[in-house]
């Protein structure tokens, strides 16, 4: 019987070619559409989540009269590891602008670079290429690279083990490679060396902090006492320094989640990092569902119109006794017949127009077809 239908399904098709053309076009351009959207907004969501122990993972930041900033004290990192037993280990990251290498001969000016603890890779859990995150940072002239500056400077050459002259005066060794290419993170920099001065001073900020907690910590818990006790040496020194401080020297401390980080520090003092938006996810996520209505109010009105033309042989097949659950059954497979034929065409429509799609949006995202989940939906 359903083979029976999909032969009628078919002939349908094949004998309204104009028709069937405009209806699977129409549902086919808005199905790519969201399908693009889509893939955007799962790509803006799987910033960092994919890291080990990303749930367990905050950076501290403080609110003041000028809204939220991540620049928090240099030994904010020491006292959060020595003081608070929630804490598993920490980090301060400090981005520290373009650097100049030189090698072989050579020199490469490398935008983003990051002066960092030696415990960072155990903390933020970005995939290291080659090196151990527990040791890789332990000298003062270590260095990690990413894999495509790697790839810039060594080629096909292993650079673990490297001496590379870092801004025209310091020699480094390079001891781990770090894998930025494959997946997505707030994380830019290609360059990571030990953070060798971190200051006595409370009041001035210098650089972020980053947090690994232990299982089943409180993440609101350990803000309300890093509050309470980073605000009270704030205080101390202030006075120690001879000055009466106001409630503007004083901040609330709150712990950020690592997954949170990329879309939900819009409008905030930041590293310079790049950061997208959940404001602009919102959107493009309403943007999508209003295509797809639209494209589905056209489908029904069309097929409706369509229908109307069929009541001829709706009729004649009722005289020679067709059911009415027969009916419904050859018109559902017809309906679903051309949405999957839409969907095909849209996949394939989708991933000839994601590099322009990229191109429009600022991003680089991966091929559908390198995703099964999209082949299942287009078909």
């Amino acid at each position: 019987m359903f083979k029976n239908h999909l032969k009628i399904a078919f002939r349908q098709l094949a004998r309204n070619k104009v028709f069937s053309v405009i209806n699977i076009l129409g549902l086919s351009l808005g199905m790519a559409l969201v399908i693009l959207i889509a893939n955007f907004i799962r790509s803006e969501f799987s910033y960092d989540n994919w890291m080990e122990a990303s749930d367990r993972t905050y950076r501290v930041y403080r609110i003041g009269n000028r809204g939220e900033t991540v620049w928090t004290p240099g030994r904010l990192a020491e006292k959060m590891a020595n003081d608070y037993p929630e804490v598993e280990r920490t980090s301060g990251y400090f981005p520290s602008g373009e650097r100049l290498l030189s090698y072989a001969g050579n020199n490469f000016y490398v935008e983003h670079t990051a002066n960092v603890d030696s415990t960072f890779f155990s903390v933020v859990a970005m995939n290291l290429k080659q090196g151990n995150p527990q040791t890789v940072l332990e000298g003062p002239r270590s260095m990690v690279i990413s894999d495509v500056l790697a790839d810039r400077i060594f080629g096909d050459a292993n650079p673990i083990g490297q001496l590379i002259t870092y801004d025209g005066t310091d020699e480094y060794m390079i001891q781990g490679v770090v894998d930025r290419s494959s997946e997505p993170t707030h994380i830019d920099a290609d360059i990571f060396t030990r953070f060798t001065w971190y200051g006595n001073s409370w009041i001035g900020n210098n650089r972020a902090t980053y947090a690994r907690l232990k299982p089943n910590a409180n993440p609101e818990q350990l803000a309300a006492k890093v509050e309470k006790d980073v605000n009270e040496l704030v205080r101390q020194q202030y006075l120690a320094d001879g000055y009466t401080p106001t409630a503007k020297n004083f901040y609330r401390w709150k712990m950020q989640p690592l997954n949170d980080i990329y879309l939900k520090s819009e409008g905030w003092m930041t590293l310079g990092e790049s950061l997208g938006s959940i404001r602009n996810v919102y959107i493009f996520g309403f943007i999508a569902l209003i295509v797809m209505f639209v494209a589905m109010i056209n489908y029904v009105n069309l097929t409706t119109a369509r229908a109307s033309q069929r009541s001829r042989e709706v009729g004649g097949k009722k005289v020679v006794g067709a059911k009415r659950g027969l009916l419904t059954t050859q018109f559902i497979t017809e309906s679903i017949m051309q949405s999957t034929l839409a969907a095909i065409f849209a996949l394939l429509l989708a991933e000839v127009s994601l590099p322009f799609f990229n191109e429009i949006i600022g991003r680089s995202m991966p091929s559908l077809m390198d995703d099964p989940g999209w082949i299942i939906l287009g078909t």
